[in-house]
């Protein structure tokens, strides 16, 4: 048995059966949220910071009527669809592998995981304001953030690319009485995400155990992390 198909075998063993949590969607909505820093000037020429809030538009209406000091203009962002990114398929039986060095033990360790799989990840930017001016500001700074894309700086420093895809005009939704028409326009964002497997340390007899970034062996982009991006591929 090749050392392709016994890192196959042992990874498939690992993870029979077994229940992980991942940040994935968290860390990358984190990301977009930090991405969209828009500021815009008040009616008295004062500098003002538009808040971004995380729901659905459901949410972001009951949180608008429920929060009295709340004020407009607001985003609300919320995740809606996740694809495969089919150009950018890769093959399952694909490993990929890196060198890690522990901080604290001063030792090497080689990395190894399944190649992670491209998806695109689709949200919703809903903008909330009273008036069309501040429309208007926003608008145009969010529209200046793409140029054509947004670039999202990752935990590891990598980087993903955030694009516009489409502009829809919601306005004249009310929210707080009969009286209060709130304008609105819905973003609709895509990010190129590849979603990744689990990784494991492989000892020098070959054996695999789990390898956690939260164990205090370092975090990547830091010198302590040497990205090799080692390909092992079936022949």
């Amino acid at each position: 048995m090749g050392i392709y198909q016994e890192i196959i075998t042992q990874i498939e063993a690992l993870e029979k059966g077994a229940a992980t949590k991942s940040d994935f969607y968290r860390d990358y909505t984190q990301d977009l949220m930090k991405g969209l820093s828009i500021s815009i000037l008040d009616s008295e020429a004062k500098k003002q910071k538009i808040p971004i809030i995380y729901g659905s538009m459901e949410r972001a209406v009951a949180k608008i009527k429920e929060t009295k000091n709340l004020v407009l203009p607001i985003m609300s962002l919320h995740i809606g669809d996740v694809e495969e990114t089919v150009g950018h398929r890769k093959p399952r039986f694909l490993i990929d592998s890196f060198s890690f060095f522990d901080v604290n033990s001063k030792q090497a360790y080689r990395v190894v995981r399944r190649a992670p799989k491209a998806v695109t990840l689709t949200y919703r930017l809903v903008l909330w304001s009273k008036y069309t001016e501040d429309m208007n500001q926003i608008m145009e700074h969010l529209q200046l953030l793409f140029q054509p894309h947004l670039k999202l700086i990752r935990k590891n420093k990598d980087e993903s690319i955030a694009t516009l895809v489409d502009v829809l005009d919601m306005s004249s939704h009310q929210v707080v009485d009969q009286q209060d028409r709130v304008l609105r326009k819905q973003i609709f964002l895509q990010i190129e995400a590849y979603l990744p497997n689990k990784s494991y340390i492989m000892s020098s007899e070959g054996t695999l155990t789990e390898f956690n970034l939260q164990s205090g062996m370092g975090t990547p982009g830091t010198p302590e992390f040497e990205d090799t991006a080692t390909v092992f591929s079936k022949k």
